[in-house]
C-alpha cells in the first residue's frame, strides 16, 4: 500500500507544481488565490506527498456567507484521475477537510479532458484520446460525488476548448494554410477590414471590459463587471475537447436523469434533489 500524506504548500511550491502538471491552469495558481482572497474567500494550497514528492494539489476555497459555507476547487484538483489509489486518497482527504471547515458541500471541476475530438468535432480513435473518461467519472461517483451532467451552448465556464497543434508550422502563411478554405476566407476578410490582434497593457484593460459588455448585451449573456473582466486570464489556442462538468459532494439525495454527453453518448448524470450551492485544455493534433 502506498504512503500518501496531505500537506499544506507555500504559494511558490504550489505554483511550481501547477506549472509542471499536465492539467495546470490559471485557476490553480497563487495568482488566482490572491484574486479569491481579495474577494473575501478563504484560500489554502493543499497537496499530496508521496516519497517526498508532490503528486497532486489543489487551490482549496472556503466560501462563507450568512446562509451557508461551502468549498470549491475551480478547474481542479490537479491529480492523475487514472490513478485510482491516489484519486481516492486525495478526494477523501479534501472531503474531510471541507467537513472540518463546516462546509455543507464541496464542489470540484476536474480540468482533465473528458473526450477529445478532431478539428471538425468528429470522434477520434480511442488510442488518440477519443475514448470518454468514464472510468474516472465512476471513480468520483463511487467516492460520493454527484455529477452535475453535461451542458451545451454558452456557459460561464467553457465546457469545450480548442487547441491548435503548431507542429510543422513556421510562419503566418503556413498557419493560415493549415485551416480549411472557409476559415482562410474569414481571416483574409477580417484583415482586409483592418482587424488586427495585439496585446493590451494593464492600463488598457477597460477596452477589453467595454468589448465584453457590448458582446454580453448583443449575445444576451450575463456581464459580470469590469473587475471580473480585468482579472481574466489569457487563453491558449486547439482541438475541440469536451470537458467535465462539476462534481458535488453533499449530504443530499440524488435524482438520476438521463442526458446526452458532448460526444453524443447517452449517460446517466446525477443531480442533487435539493437545491445545490452553485459556483464549478489540452491535447491537440
Amino acid at each position: 500500500m502506498r504512503a500518501f500524506s496531505l500537506v499544506t504548500l507555500s504559494p511558490e511550491a504550489f505554483d511550481d507544481f501547477s506549472a509542471h502538471h499536465a492539467d495546470g491552469n490559471f485557476q490553480q495558481t497563487s495568482a488566482a488565490g490572491r484574486l479569491r482572497a481579495g474577494q473575501g474567500i478563504e484560500v489554502e494550497y493543499l497537496g499530496v506527498q508521496e516519497n517526498g514528492t508532490i503528486v497532486a494539489g489543489a487551490l482549496f476555497e472556503t466560501h462563507r456567507s450568512r446562509l451557508s459555507t461551502f468549498s470549491v476547487v475551480h478547474d481542479g484538483p490537479l491529480c492523475d484521475y487514472r490513478d485510482r489509489e491516489l484519486t481516492e486518497y486525495f478526494m477523501t482527504q479534501l472531503k474531510q477537510h471541507a467537513k472540518a471547515k463546516g462546509s455543507a458541500q464541496m464542489e470540484i471541476v476536474p480540468e482533465m479532458p473528458y473526450c477529445l475530438h478532431d478539428s471538425r468535432g468528429g470522434e477520434l480513435p480511442a488510442d488518440q484520446g477519443g475514448a470518454p473518461a468514464d472510468d474516472a467519472v465512476e471513480t468520483l461517483k463511487n467516492l460520493g460525488f454527484m455529477h452535475d451532467g453535461f451542458t451545451i451552448g454558452y456557459t460561464a465556464v467553457p465546457r469545450w476548448r480548442y487547441l491548435k497543434d503548431l507542429t510543422g508550422i513556421t510562419d503566418e502563411k503556413s498557419l493560415l494554410k493549415s485551416y480549411d478554405k472557409r476559415t482562410q476566407w474569414s481571416v483574409k476578410r477580417a484583415a482586409s477590414m483592418g482587424v488586427h490582434v495585439r496585446e493590451l497593457g494593464e492600463d488598457e484593460l477597460q477596452v477589453f471590459a467595454d468589448i465584453e459588455q457590448a458582446t454580453a448585451e448583443r449575445r444576451n449573456f450575463e456581464y459580470r463587471g469590469e473587475a471580473t473582466s480585468a482579472s481574466s486570464s489569457k487563453l491558449t489556442a486547439a482541438k475541440p475537447t469536451s470537458w467535465w462538468r462539476r462534481f458535488t459532494s453533499a449530504n443530499t439525495l440524488p435524482t438520476w436523469n438521463p442526458s446526452v454527453t458532448p460526444c453524443g453518448r447517452r449517460s446517466m448524470c446525477c443531480r442533487p434533489s435539493t437545491t445545490s450551492i452553485r459556483p464549478p485544455k489540452r491535447n491537440a493534433s
